[in-house]
């Protein structure tokens, strides 16, 4: 996938290697490598006006990025099996909302006793709801 800024000064492409480059539409150079996909990313877009740039692949995720800098912005949110959601935040990827059968798919990866176990989701108290997510709703 590739889509033109909205000032035509740069390209957005999505690869097959998970990553999102920006570059700059006059000379061909490279600008940004975004990196945060685990699968191939199959669409992007700017915002209207320019300032974000979104990408979704394979992976099951959607990522919001600062165009000016290339880093992570807003929420990414994952789709899960089930047609459940969980939107974490895109810089300390801390669990912003979730829908409410989000916990069968989701777990904390620890080290107990020498093994590597999931805890439940809700280890750490309950998940919060989609609607704390800026307003957001199902």
């Amino acid at each position: 996938s590739v889509a033109y800024s909205p000032d035509g000064t740069h390209l957005l492409s999505g690869g097959d290697d998970g990553s999102v480059r920006v570059w700059d539409a006059a000379t061909g150079a490279p600008v940004h490598q975004l990196s945060g996909h685990t699968g191939a990313v199959w669409s992007v877009a700017y915002s209207p006006d320019g300032t974000h740039l979104l990408s979704g692949g394979d992976d099951g995720s959607v990522r919001v990025w600062d165009a000016a800098t290339g880093a992570p912005a807003g929420f990414t949110i994952v789709i899960l099996p089930g047609d459940e959601l969980a939107v974490f935040d895109a810089v300390s990827q801390a669990l912003a909302g979730a829908s409410e059968g989000a916990w069968r798919w989701l777990g904390w990866n620890v080290v107990q006793d020498g093994r590597l176990i999931c805890l439940p989701a809700e280890t750490y108290g309950n998940l919060p709801p989609l609607r704390s997510v800026a307003g957001a709703e199902r």
